[in-house]
C-alpha cells in the first residue's frame, strides 16, 4: 500500500505531517494552501516567474506522481512557506 506524507513548514507554526491514502487529495490541498498564501502576499505564480515582486515562487510537482515539494519565499524578510509530499510503501500483513 501506498501512503503519501504531507510535511508543511511556515513562518507561523510547523504541523505534524498528514498522512494520505490517496496522493491526489494531498497534491489538491497543497496546491489551494499554495495559492491561498500567494493571494495573501499579493503575488502569483506569473508573477513570480517574471520576477515580479519579492516573492520567489516554485511548484514542483508534475510528472504523473504526486511527490514533490512547493516554496513561496519572501525575500524582503526571509519568510517562508514549504510544503513536501513524499511516497512510502507499506506492507500490509
Amino acid at each position: 500500500m501506498k501512503l503519501y506524507v504531507l510535511e508543511r513548514d511556515n513562518p507561523m507554526y510547523k504541523p505534524e505531517p498528514e498522512v494520505f491514502i490517496d496522493g491526489n487529495k494531498a497534491v489538491n490541498i497543497v496546491k489551494k494552501e499554495y495559492v491561498s498564501q500567494m493571494e495573501e502576499l499579493d503575488t502569483s505564480q506569473e508573477k513570480a516567474d517574471a520576477g515580479y515582486g519579492p516573492c520567489g515562487c516554485y511548484w514542483n510537482f508534475g510528472g504523473g506522481d504526486y511527490c514533490g515539494d512547493a516554496l513561496i519565499d519572501r525575500d524582503c524578510d526571509g519568510d517562508r512557506w514549504e510544503w513536501r509530499i513524499t511516497e512510502h510503501v507499506v506492507d500490509i500483513v
